[in-house]
């Protein structure tokens, strides 16, 4: 019943220039320096003879050079790889089981797969093989839809600071409707809430937390 994903964090937003001034005499050395307000606050100095190294601030926070790349990818996906162990939790009907996560990531491709494997009576059937969620990742986390055979297709988003959602709208489960959960994937724990809602309408929450290592 619960999903561990993955991943860590990053975001990039526009810093829009405003104004400038000069100043300097017909005796100019070379040495007067404009400077350059952004609406944020964040400024740009230049010289006469522009050096080409200055460096522009983002409201976000994140450098930007004059190749407009960020100085250092923002998800360390060598330290969110490995394995996670834990449980989950009904906290409507009180069972409980153990739940692993193992996270492996293809940097060179850019790609992620989280293997997930649930013990104990899962949407209070038997207890489900294993599955993967996979699919492509960049410094800015996830967003793709997949399938399984215990939530059936599902949609899958983590952004930058390791937020994460999973929606699954249609269970192939006698029992089960729909699955949602939420969470975040940090400090080396994947841990959160989910909820499930039951073909007579009825609905039942639960938690679940893996640690790494």
């Amino acid at each position: 019943m619960n999903r561990r994903i993955l991943a860590r964090p990053l975001a990039v937003s526009a810093a829009v220039a405003l104004l400038l001034g000069a100043c300097g005499d017909d005796a100019d050395t070379g040495d007067d320096t404009t400077t350059t307000t952004t609406d944020d606050g964040d400024t740009t100095d230049g010289d006469d003879t522009t050096d080409g190294d200055d460096t522009a601030t983002t409201d976000d926070g994140d450098t930007t050079g004059d190749d407009g790349g960020t100085d250092a990818a923002a998800v360390d996906t060598a330290a969110l790889a490995g394995s996670y162990s834990g449980t989950w939790e009904n906290t409507t009907f009180g069972s409980t089981g153990a739940m692993t996560v193992d996270l492996a990531f293809d940097d060179a491709a850019g790609t992620f797969t989280a293997t997930v494997d649930l013990d104990g009576g899962v949407f209070g059937e038997d207890d489900p093989e294993p599955f993967d969620i996979s699919g492509a990742f960049t410094g800015d986390g996830a967003s793709f839809q997949g399938s399984s055979a215990v939530l059936g297709d599902f949609t899958f988003d983590i952004d930058s600071t390791g937020a994460f959602e999973i929606d699954a709208g249609d269970v192939p489960s006698e029992r089960i409707a729909t699955f949602t959960a939420g969470g975040t994937l940090d400090g080396g724990t994947i841990s959160g809430t989910y909820s499930v809602t039951f073909d007579d309408g009825g609905t039942a929450e639960g938690t679940f937390e893996a640690a790494q290592g």
